[in-house]
């Protein structure tokens, strides 16, 4: 059993990118072990999934910066994780395609006690 960092972690460390929708929050992703968040590792790749994805544009969606190293990642994955968001989608495509899987577990952040809670909306699905 590894005793290093969880696969994929070393994105944490530069910038990762969100779609915002007005009004309605980030977006996140459904997987059959619950919901996780859709991150990318340049504004032009979540540009390409609002496009592809075909996000209507009543939701004005919008990349933007979700975080800028480990640290704020860490902070705002918390607060992800106390909604029901269970990690992160890297590089997620609209075919269902992502480069790394991060569960927030391995990250040692744990939000099961909020699991189920979700808010409604403040994390809409495409």
């Amino acid at each position: 059993m590894s005793t290093g960092p969880a696969q994929g972690t070393e994105l944490l460390d530069g910038p990762l990118w969100c779609v915002r929708l007005e009004g309605r929050g980030l977006c996140a992703a459904e997987t059959a072990e619950g919901f996780f968040l859709a991150l990318f590792t340049s504004s032009a790749l979540a540009s390409q999934f609002i496009r592809d994805a075909r996000v209507e544009e009543s939701e004005s969606p919008s990349p933007g910066v979700y975080s800028r190293s480990r640290a704020q990642f860490i902070s705002r994955a918390r607060t992800a994780a106390a909604d029901g968001l269970r990690g992160t989608l890297v590089d997620l495509q609209s075919t269902g395609q992502v480069r790394e899987i991060i569960p927030f577990r391995a990250l040692g952040i744990d939000g099961t006690a909020a699991a189920g809670q979700s808010q409604g909306g403040s994390h809409p699905l495409h």
